[in-house]
């Protein structure tokens, strides 16, 4: 649109404003009318798709749960054994007390059993109380036992026959399942389930524009909101009705369906939405599903023109119009306010400087724009300003960054001095070098906190039978970790105090009540729970047995190149989830000169390394426990230190490492050296 000629700038604007308003109510209600529209038939396929997979599953709940109790019935084995001798006297009694069992629990009250070599068929529900005299004897030349001997020899597992009851006008579903007894078919077992009450709640659906129809894959009708409808009823003489989904729905509709029925054959219990099937000169959006229990379809019709239409959207189409206008006519009244109006005096500010008056900006007003000019004079002052004091900035700032750098060291130097304090706290309830290599004359040992200090520790004490060695992994790293392994030491001495320590399971099952009751006294804080896995062995001197226990830890043995695991008891100590009565199985392993043993925490195992950042694993360690196994100790615990530097690489040490690897009643080894207790 061109501007009319001699048009101030306040007459063009409000022109401008006016023509965007029709153009975007114009384009507000149209969009309005697509979402509209696109709303209600989304919402229309929605409810179909969730209605219909609701019926379905409103059917086949109570059917599947029936079925599977007969499975169950059916697997009985003093049913099983009954069917080959249902007149013995012994097995009656208990028959019936265990068919009744089950009849309380079936949704009918009632079970059936079929003793296939007797051919004798009991029966009892609620109105019929168990007797040891069969209902009847099964014919193979009736008409009305057929069924059972087609089911004998057609059924393998189960099998689910559909039955309208015309005396009780209700239909019902026979779960019928085979008895098997070594391969044999023995019997057959059920139930029925009245459909009738489920039938009803799917078809008064007691929502408007929304219905629903029941039908076999014949389409023959078996449930609709007009009882008319109905295959059965509509066999009455006069009845003009035909109860078939043909006759329910236009020409040509019925061929399209049987085509989205195949459809929901390769999909059971999955709703397909419809192309348009119509019952109406309306044009509901559709849902059909497939029930394989009872081979029937459910079909869903919603009316979306009844569950939503235009005058639901009145309220929001009012409230959308309102803030349109309310908007525009804002707009207008800010443009005049904030920018015709004191563009206007900046344009009489800029016509000054045009004149040769090179003078600040003048200011005639407190609104944005002269907030805007008073801003423009201030930045030329401050620039100015900076210029001269520039180096000046420069030296404070730079001074300011080097007392920061200098209280940071100092900050972080004594950090540092109290971990290493830390750690030589830490030190003190590791076992002395002297008391390790008096008992265990071949050892290594490798302890390498994550941290500088950590949750790792290991213990050593002598008994009157021999030695007690441990290795504990405790919740957490650094200092807290540290913290917990001075808790769990004292838990540790505490329930040596008590128990004997040739029984490592003993006071490990100790250990687990004592750090528990302490460290879990408020048991409101479920934000915390700390504990440990640890690993316990205790060596008998005169029988040179080794008694090994395990919390969540294993034992790895290495014999003449053949390395094996003894896994340790799969509950953890201490923690909140921990079972308070929880026992430690004892494993006693021969101990012999060639026998290697080792005991390690989860640090080794998990340390991420390699290209793809994978653990180190126990296959990896038990191959190079095996390679490097025939070694002096001493060397074997070099060689393992430099296979997990080589994986490790470049990857940071993600948990702390202790290892210690023995052999006992070796004294003719040269290797006894001990490590230093940390390994760097």
């Amino acid at each position: 649109m061109s501007a009319s000629p001699g048009l101030s700038l306040k007459q063009r604007v409000r022109q401008l404003v006016t023509t965007i308003s029709l153009i975007g109510g114009t384009l507000t209600l149209l969009l309005f009318y697509l979402i509209g529209n696109a709303t209600m038939e989304k919402h229309g396929r929605q409810t179909a798709t969730m209605l219909a997979d609701k019926t379905a599953e409103h059917i086949r709940t109570p059917i599947r749960r029936e079925l599977a109790l007969a499975r169950k019935l059916s697997d009985s084995p003093l049913l099983k054994k009954w069917a080959l001798q249902d007149r013995d006297p012994d097995l009656i009694h208990q028959a019936l007390e265990e068919l009744q069992s089950y009849a309380r629990h079936f949704r009918d009250g009632s079970v059936f059993f079929i003793a296939a070599p007797s051919r004798r068929y009991y029966y009892f529900d609620d109105a019929t109380p168990p007797t040891a005299d069969p209902k009847y004897t099964l014919d193979p030349n009736s008409l009305q036992d057929i069924w059972y001997f087609n089911t004998m020899r057609r059924v393998g597992r189960d099998a689910l026959n559909v039955n309208y009851d015309a005396v009780l006008n209700t239909t019902k579903v026979w779960i019928n399942v085979i008895v098997h007894n070594n391969g044999h078919k023995v019997g057959l077992a059920g139930t029925g389930l009245d459909l009738g009450f489920f039938l009803n709640e799917v078809v008064d659906t007691g929502t408007p524009g929304v219905s629903a129809i029941l039908f076999d894959r014949e389409g023959k009708i078996q449930a609709h909101q007009n009882p008319d409808r109905v295959a059965i009823n509509a066999k009455r003489a006069g009845n003009p009705i035909r109860g078939t989904m043909p006759d329910l729905l236009e020409d040509g509709v019925w061929t399209t369906m049987q085509e989205s029925m195949d459809q929901g054959r390769l999909a059971p219990g999955e709703p397909i939405l419809l192309a348009g099937p119509r019952f109406s000169p309306a044009k509901p959006i559709s849902a059909l599903v497939y029930l394989p229990e009872l081979d029937w379809y459910a079909l869903v019709r919603v009316d979306t023109g009844a569950l939503l239409n235009w005058t639901d959207f009145a309220p929001l189409a009012v409230l959308l119009i309102g803030s349109v206008l309310i908007m525009l006519a804002a707009l207008t009244w800010m443009m005049n306010r904030v920018v015709l109006s004191p563009l206007a005096l900046l344009t009489a500010s800029t016509r000054q400087i045009a004149s040769g008056r090179y003078e600040p900006v003048a200011v005639t007003s407190h609104d944005e724009i002269g907030a805007l000019g008073t801003s423009f004079n201030d930045m030329v002052a401050t620039v100015r300003g900076h210029t001269e004091n520039l180096e000046s900035l420069i030296q404070e700032r730079t001074a300011a960054l080097e007392a920061s750098r200098n209280a940071l060291q100092a900050r972080n130097s004594e950090i540092m001095d109290s971990i290493e304090y830390a750690l030589t706290i830490q030190q003190t309830i590791l076992p002395p070098e002297e008391l390790l290599s008096d008992a265990l004359e071949d050892h290594f040992l490798i302890w390498r906190p994550r941290d500088l200090v950590g949750g790792d520790f290991y213990a050593f004490q002598t008994t009157d039978q021999g030695w007690l060695l441990g290795v504990i992994d405790c919740t957490g790293h650094g200092i807290p970790g540290a913290f917990m392994s001075m808790a769990a030491h004292a838990a540790l001495q505490h329930a040596l105090a008590t128990v004997s320590p040739t029984d490592p399971g003993r006071v490990m099952a100790a250990m687990n009540r004592i750090i528990r009751t302490s460290l879990h006294r408020d048991g409101n804080n479920l934000a915390q729970d700390s504990g440990l896995d640890m690993a316990l062995c205790h060596y008998f001197r005169d029988t040179g047995t080794l008694c090994f226990a395990g919390a969540r830890m294993d034992l790895f043995i290495d014999e003449e190149g053949r390395s094996r695991r003894i896994r340790g008891t799969g509950h953890s100590i201490g923690y909140r989830r921990s079972n308070p009565d929880a026992a430690f199985a004892n494993h006693h392993i021969p101990a012999r000169e060639e026998t290697t043993f080792y005991l390690l925490t989860d640090g080794i195992t998990d340390q991420a390394g390699g290209e793809k950042g994978f653990g180190f694993g126990r296959r990896r360690l038990l191959e190079t426990i095996r390679e490097y196994g025939d070694l002096p100790l001493l060397e074997q615990r070099q060689k393992l230190l430099d296979r997990i530097a080589a994986h490790q690489g470049s990857h940071p040490q993600r948990d702390d490492i202790t290892m210690i690897g023995f052999r006992v009643g070796n004294a003719e080894r040269t290797d006894t050296a001990t490590p230093p207790r940390r390994s760097s």
